[in-house]
């Protein structure tokens, strides 16, 4: 055991004395070539905006192959949809049952997609404190609720009417 320890001071003190070496070392200029001042080389630099510029081309390259797939998709795609008998087309869709449903489901949600537009539009027409004027500064939320619960209730009546019905 005592033979052990004064090798591994050693070895420390060894280690110390090489660090402290390694700090008090002038450091080291580089180089200009060619005999010229302005012209400096510095290789880990070099190395670094090469490795930068390699990983550039080829993320260039992969967005390149990336692009042309999608054009060769899109081509595929134009040829597929020239080859479509628009007449054909027409007649499949117009056999599908739930195409009128369909149109009339469309039909009725851009009726009712803008309802809360629809008191923008309100309060762009007839003034920011057009919701104040009934009851006050106090109750205008609850007239603006009421507001909008009268356009929802006016567009889910129109649906009724129309016989437009929704599944959920």
């Amino acid at each position: 055991m005592r033979g052990v320890e004064p090798s591994a001071r050693r070895v420390a003190a060894g280690k110390a004395l090489a660090a402290a070496a390694v700090m008090l070392m002038p450091p080291r200029f580089a180089w200009a070539l060619f005999g010229v001042g302005d012209i400096v080389f510095d290789p880990v630099n070099y190395v670094q905006t090469l490795t930068t510029a390699v990983n550039s081309v080829k993320q260039t390259w992969a967005q390149y192959e990336q692009v042309r797939q999608q054009l060769l998709q899109i081509d595929q795609l134009a040829r597929q949809l020239k080859a479509i008998d628009p007449a054909a087309a027409a007649h499949v869709i117009a056999q599908v049952p739930e195409a009128r449903d369909l149109r009339a489901l469309d039909s009725a949600t851009t009726a009712t997609a803008d309802l809360p537009g629809s008191i923008g539009t309100v309060r762009r027409h007839f003034g920011q404190g057009v919701f104040e004027l009934p009851f006050g500064k106090v109750y205008a939320p609850m007239v603006d609720a009421g507001v909008f619960l009268l356009f929802t209730w006016a567009a889910c009546w129109w649906m009724y009417r129309r016989k437009l019905f929704v599944r959920i």
